[in-house]
């Protein structure tokens, strides 16, 4: 599924097929848009078991913000380029 991207700076990226199966099977997902950068609440979901974390930015969402919070399998980013 290229709707997920790894790298919110990229549109190349993307998460690996066992990243988007392993949410694909939970029951417990969150989804946020966002114009700000990751706060102590988006941490705190990005790091519960079981749930898939799906951000939403903006036009003016700093992109590269969330480079290292995406690298987790749970969390997924998109960008207003990619919306488009």
């Amino acid at each position: 599924s290229s709707l997920l991207f790894k790298n919110p700076s990229s549109e190349e990226g993307g998460k690996s097929s066992d990243a988007i199966s392993a949410c694909r099977d939970l029951k417990q997902w969150a989804v946020v848009t966002t114009i700000h950068e990751p706060n102590p609440s988006i941490n705190s979901v990005a790091n519960l078991r079981r749930w898939c974390l799906v951000i939403v930015g903006d036009t003016i969402t700093p992109d590269s913000a969330y480079d290292e919070l995406v690298t987790k399998d749970n969390v997924f980013y998109l960008s207003a380029s990619y919306q488009k």
